[in-house]
Formats: C-alpha cells, sequence, structure tokens
C-alpha cells in the first residue's frame, strides 16, 4: 500500500476545538513542553489529539505539516485552532495511534541509547526512497530533528507518516527559538541535516546518501534525486499556496495596533531570553551558534519587518525555494559542493 493510500482524514476534515469533548491526557507519565490530550467527537466517534505549547512551536509545527503535504509526504492530518481559554493555537490532529505507532517504540524505551539508524526501521527498499524524498522540504524549514521518533510506522508495516515539526520554522525541539534565515547556504544545509545531538555527522543516515554532512561542508550524493525534488517543489509550493499555509498559522495581525503590540512583545521578551541565554553558553558550542543565530533571526523580524513575523516567514519561505531550486536543479551540481 502507498502512504497516500492510507485512510485517515484531511486537514479540511478536522475539527475546531470547541466541537471536540477532553476524554483525557495523550499518555499522564509523560511530562512535556508540549503537552497532548485525547479529544474526541461525541457525536461521530471520531477521535483526536491536541498538542498545545510554546505559540512559536504550535506554528512551526503546523507550517512544517502543510509543506511536507503540499509535497506529497505522508503526514498526520492537522489543523490549528485557538484555544479560547488561553487565547493560544494548538493544534488539531487526526488520532491515529489504532493503526500506526511511533517508529522508535521497535527498539523499546531505550532507542536513542542502542545506536539503531533509521535504516533499522524502515527496511522496505520503497519506504526508504520516499523518506530520502523528504530532503528538501526538510532544508526548506530548516527541520533539524528528522529522526525515527518523529515518524510512525504502520502497525501491519506497510507505510509510515512524518509527524512533529517543531524543530523547524525558527523554533528548537523544546520550543525555544532558533535561527531561520531568508538565505539558504551550506551553512543552513548543514544546520537542518546535521546529528543535533553531534554523535554522527547527519541526524539520518538516509538523507546522508543524498546530502551527506561533512566536516568542513556538504557532499552531493545523488543530484538526480535533487533535480527532481526541487522541480516537484517549483511546481508545487508556488507563492500562494506559502501565503495561504502562513496566514492559517494564526500569527497575530500586524495590520492592527492590537496584534502590532502583541508581536513586538513577543520579539522583545524573545530576545532578552535569547541574550540572556548567550551569555550562559560555551562559545563555539553547537547551542551557542543555535542562539546566536535565532537572536539575528529575532532583530531582523523585529526591526526589519517592523515586528511581522508571518510576512518575514512567508517571504523567508519563498526565498530559500528559489534559492534550493536554483542551487539543485542545476547540471553542474556536483561542482557546488566543499571536500
Amino acid at each position: 500500500m502507498l502512504v497516500s493510500e492510507v485512510s485517515i482524514q484531511s486537514p479540511e476534515q478536522l475539527p475546531k476545538l470547541a466541537d471536540l469533548r477532553l476524554t483525557g491526557e495523550f499518555d499522564p507519565q509523560i511530562k512535556s513542553s508540549h503537552p497532548k490530550h485525547r479529544y474526541e467527537n461525541s457525536l461521530k466517534g471520531e477521535k483526536y489529539i491536541v498538542k498545545a505549547g510554546p505559540s512559536q512551536s504550535v506554528r512551526a509545527d503546523f507550517i512544517g505539516n502543510k509543506i511536507f503535504s503540499a509535497l506529497g509526504l505522508s503526514t498526520v492530518p492537522s489543523a490549528i485552532d485557538i484555544n479560547p481559554e488561553s487565547g493560544e493555537p494548538v493544534l488539531i490532529m487526526d488520532d491515529v495511534s489504532e493503526k500506526y505507532k511511533p517508529l522508535s517504540l521497535a527498539a523499546g524505551s531505550s532507542f536513542r541509547n542502542q545506536g539503531l539508524k533509521l535504516g533499522d526501521f524502515l527496511k522496505d527498499p520503497a519506504q526508504r526512497e520516499l523518506f530520502k524524498d523528504s530532503i528538501l522540504a526538510t532544508i526548506l524549514i530548516g527541520d533539524y530533528d528528522r529522526v525515527p521518533w518523529n515518524l510512525m510506522a504502520a502497525k501491519d508495516g506497510s507505510n509510515f507518516v512524518h509527524l512533529d515539526f517543531g524543530a523547524s520554522m525558527g523554533v528548537r525541539a523544546r520550543g525555544g527559538y532558533n535561527g531561520y534565515s531568508l538565505h539558504i547556504d551550506e551553512e543552513e544545509i548543514r544546520m537542518a541535516l546535521r546529528d543535533p545531538y553531534d554523535r554522527e555527522p547527519n541526524a539520518n543516515e538516509l538523507h546522508g546518501e543524498v546530502i551527506e554532512v561533512t566536516q568542513n561542508g556538504i557532499e552531493i550524493k545523488d543530484k538526480e534525486r535533487l533535480a527532481r525534488l526541487s522541480n516537484r517543489m517549483q511546481t508545487v509550493i508556488t507563492d500562494s499556496v506559502i501565503d495561504s499555509i502562513v496566514a492559517e498559522a494564526a500569527f497575530p495581525d500586524n495590520a492592527t495596533s492590537e496584534g502590532k503590540s502583541e508581536n513586538r512583545m513577543i520579539l522583545n521578551r524573545a530576545l532578552s531570553q535569547l541574550e540572556a541565554g548567550l551569555a550562559r553558553e560555551i562559545p563555539g558550542s553547537l547551542s551557542h551558534l543555535k542562539t546566536e543565530r535565532a537572536i539575528t533571526t529575532y532583530k531582523c523580524i523585529r526591526d526589519e519587518y517592523n515586528g511581522d513575523s508571518a510576512a518575514y516567514f512567508s517571504n523567508a519561505l519563498k526565498t530559500r525555494r528559489d534559492e534550493l531550486i536554483k542551487m539543485f536543479g542545476q547540471p553542474d551540481i556536483s561542482e557546488q559542493t566543499t571536500a
């Protein structure tokens, strides 16, 4: 069965939070910066997972999900809504737990300490190829956490879906801030593909078979795949698609005085936290680098985009898309690598 054949709801079919009834925590034993709860539509008997957390993380998760989905990469259908009690965005997701399980559960709870790789789970060559096709989408949104615990596999082993894009779009995996540049260069590619735990060169070895992260740069391994993916990106990820996705992400409206004030407050608070954190970090460390990049990004949003986060991220997606297409659609791509 192809991933696209899985019977799950489209985002357009997902309900609003007000239409759902809370039934319990997703997993009471897990304490997370992104709490999840189970909900259901009592009239239809449909089940959902509602994910909360820092607003920037919820928005990043939603945008990443929609970009992947637009490119034909299988995801758990998700919609964004505003929690009327908190005023903060939440992610409403189809509950697919009866058909799928987290890929990492195949190795038990100690997965991260066992040295197992993504290919140890995706044994079907067709599934491995499908995962490799996610590489340009990963770079586009700057997602540094495309790893086994952010995938779910069908219990019958027939397919898998991507989930949890919270470590993208200028956000760290636990909800902190990260850099998200307007432009793509080798450093941007390395930051998206490198192992966030510095155990291996790449976050996963399947992406490494397409673009390998090296000590000094990147090495292109599969230029034909990259050319094909860049052509698809050019066709599918249009300006109007990007604008529509970002508009759905429920950023405060910078066109109103209330929204502009809220955006300014959020950015000043973020920059204050980042600058205080930078002073505590070790210069040259990966965390220090991410914090420096985050300060650059969020100062740009505040000072050059007048605090309009939606405008910044929409523009960044468009320029990054164009630069990826130019970089990887050229026939002499093999000459654009660093040894």
